[in-house]
């Protein structure tokens, strides 16, 4: 028992308890879907512990659920639970425009210790979330008796209140005529010097005609919008909301984004394999191989996604197609004798052939896990660096034969070595963009491959390849 306690209780270990928000009618069930998803993503973005409500339903069973509409929670699960602050709200949505409000519990005190409350298009939860993940944020840095004592003071405003609402009217007795008795002088009741002073109900944050928050500092905000400093300055002056600035400047930061590209390949590219046949007697006894890349051209297509987690780093994987040449050079040297023909030299012209067949196109799948690094923030053009890793996977060869020799099949062959090149992308709208870049890919290990020196006296001229390859590719980049 021991153990399955100690278990249960590190699993609930957390710091602030999500539910689901209460939706005020069915129409607002989509609005309170919105915030939601906003507020979870906006406390995992702070590095606050949380339970969200798949949490408290997986914990807690039936209990967990509805919470944000029974007037006993969070105060009936805090026994069965751990955690700080409980955030209970509810959501109305018309048409595009939602309406929040938000209580923020303590556990141990009764009531609510915040309240928040905005109004926003749906589009600009996000803010709403940044506002109330910031007021979390402060009260788990408040100390116990700071909350205690905003819990009194609700509490005790509350009593007060419920006081004059039960006490019984008093009579009221007729004043007496003004000019019998003079103007009546009313002294205010003193206040007692122990009282506290009155608790300014006051939001945390409220959301301006442009979304901004306010309760937000100004670095706060130039960090969520993942601005530097001189852009940050020149949105303040400009007066502009951040979508109209960011769109007025073609600033792309914290997008995920899919691109298409076709392409140009120069350099080691093109395959070729030879098999030349030694021939003794009529019959094949032996085979000298060579397979190796050389220089060549080749059409590419690659399509690849990723994300931009600010504006000078994309991290991405491309994945694509080549269609390079490959050719065949087959060939024999024949013997009577082995012993005595291959002493004498007795072997070619007369008793030797080579063919070479005509190229045919190969198809070859290319991986490329990649990171552009981005050199300016804004503006249409933006030049970058390019690094990455790339692996290609080449097709076999199906060798024709002749009568009395069988050739062998070559299977398929790979190539890796790491990236690097430059380019320039032209943000031509926020969500559409296209680039142009030329990368240098050095081929690391074995490209060539030679076997059965032994079986042949003339082997073919040898020939060597550029140790690597140049791509040129022209793309589109869709921004979401």
């Amino acid at each position: 028992m021991f153990w399955l306690y100690l278990l249960t209780t590190t699993a609930y270990g957390n710091d602030v308890l999500v539910p689901d928000l209460r939706a005020e009618d069915a129409t607002s069930r989509v609005g309170a879907e919105i915030v939601y998803a906003s507020m979870v993503e906006a406390l995992a973005d702070r590095d606050i512990s949380f339970l969200d409500a798949d949490d408290l339903r997986r914990f807690l069973g039936p209990q967990g659920e509805g919470c944000a509409e029974r007037d006993s929670c969070p105060g009936d699960i805090w026994p069965d639970i751990n955690g700080d602050i409980a955030v209970l709200g509810t959501v109305t949505m018309v048409g595009e425009d939602v309406s929040v409000a938000l209580d923020f519990h303590r556990r141990g005190i009764s009531g609510p210790i915040e309240f928040f409350q905005a109004d926003f298009p749906a589009n600009q939860a996000g803010y709403f979330a940044v506002d109330a993940a910031l007021i979390v944020e402060d009260l788990l840095k408040m100390s116990d008796q700071d909350l205690a004592a905003m819990g009194l003071v609700a509490a005790g405003a509350s009593a007060a209140a419920l006081a004059v609402d039960s006490e019984p009217a008093p009579l009221v007795e007729p004043e007496p005529p003004a000019e019998e008795f003079g103007p009546v002088e009313v002294e205010p009741d003193p206040v007692p010097e122990s009282a506290p002073p009155p608790v300014q109900s006051e939001p945390v944050s409220a959301m301006t005609n442009d979304a901004t928050p306010r309760s937000m500092s100004e670095e706060e905000e130039r960090r969520h919008m993942g601005l530097p400093d001189s852009l940050y300055q020149k949105m303040k002056r400009s007066g502009l909301s951040r979508e109209e600035f960011a769109a007025q400047e073609r600033f792309q930061a914290k997008t995920f984004f899919v691109e298409f590209a076709p392409g140009l390949v120069f350099g080691d590219v093109q395959r070729r394999y030879m098999a030349i046949a030694q021939v003794v007697g009529g019959s094949p006894e032996a085979y000298y191989e060579r397979d190796q890349f050389l220089p060549g051209t080749a059409f590419s297509l690659t399509a690849g996604g990723g994300y931009a987690p600010t504006w000078w780093l994309e991290l991405g994987l491309s994945i694509g197609i080549e269609f390079p040449k490959k050719d065949f050079v087959s060939g024999y040297e024949q013997y009577a004798n082995l012993g005595e023909d291959w002493n004498s030299g007795h072997h070619c012209p007369e008793h030797c052939d080579l063919i070479a067949f005509k190229p045919a196109t190969a198809l070859t799948f290319v991986i490329e896990p990649r990171v552009r690094i981005i050199l300016v923030p804004n503006g249409l053009t933006k030049p970058y660096f390019v690094y990455g890793w790339a692996t290609r996977f080449y097709d076999g060869y199906d060798t024709p034969d002749f009568e009395n020799v069988a050739y062998p099949n070559r299977s398929g062959a790979q190539t890796f070595g790491p990236i690097a090149g430059t380019g320039a992308r032209f943000d031509v709208t926020p969500e559409a963009s296209a680039y142009i870049e030329m990368a240098y890919t050095h081929h690391l290990g074995t490209t060539s491959f030679e076997g059965g020196n032994n079986a042949i006296q003339v082997r073919p001229k040898s020939e060597d390849g550029l140790g690597g390859l140049i791509t040129v590719r022209a793309g589109f980049v869709s921004r979401f």
